[in-house]
Parts: structure tokens; sequence; C-alpha cells
């Protein structure tokens, strides 16, 4: 699974984000990343805010354990999770290939 790896400090996500859909929804894999639309536009840092929070409320933790580490002007964005791998992994076991 090359969207999800364990790091020294948390988790590392890969995200492919795609703006101004009509959810907030992961979408399956596009490419080597997960795919996920969300609501905001790509402007003025709505975008990174909205996938913050839309992760926040996934995994069922504070926002301040989700930092976007790459990509904040880029729809490939790299997070960094500060949550166990297993935990994680619960959430995301519909992704699992």
């Amino acid at each position: 699974m090359e969207w999800l790896k364990k790091g020294e400090k948390g988790v590392l996500l890969r995200l492919y984000v795609q703006p101004d859909s009509l959810n907030n929804e992961f979408s399956g894999l596009f490419g080597d990343r997960l795919k996920c639309k969300i609501t905001a536009p790509p402007i003025d840092g709505k975008a990174n805010k909205n996938v913050v929070e839309f992760l926040s409320r996934f995994l069922n933790i504070s926002k301040s354990k989700i930092h976007i580490m790459k990509g904040l002007q880029s729809r490939n964005k790299d997070l960094l999770i500060q949550l166990s791998l297993d935990d994680i992994l619960k959430k995301f076991e519909s992704f699992q290939q």
C-alpha cells in the first residue's frame, strides 16, 4: 500500500485531492495515492483546511494531529498523521488492496 506508510513521527498518508466536489469522500486510488474529493475550492488555503477537517472527522482525532508536509499548493499532498498505523488501517479497511 504505497499511499499509507509508517514513519518515525507518525503515519504518512499520500493523497490526490480533487477540490470543488459534491461531497467530502474517498473515492479509491489515483496512481499510488488515495483520491480524496472535497467540497472546498482550491482558493486561499480553503481546500487544505477542508482536507484536514475531513480527515479529522474521519479518523476521529484532533486537527492538530494532522499536518500537511508537502503539497500545500498541489493536488498531490503528503500528510503526517499522529496516530498508530493499526488505528488508521482499521478506518481505511475498504481501500486496502
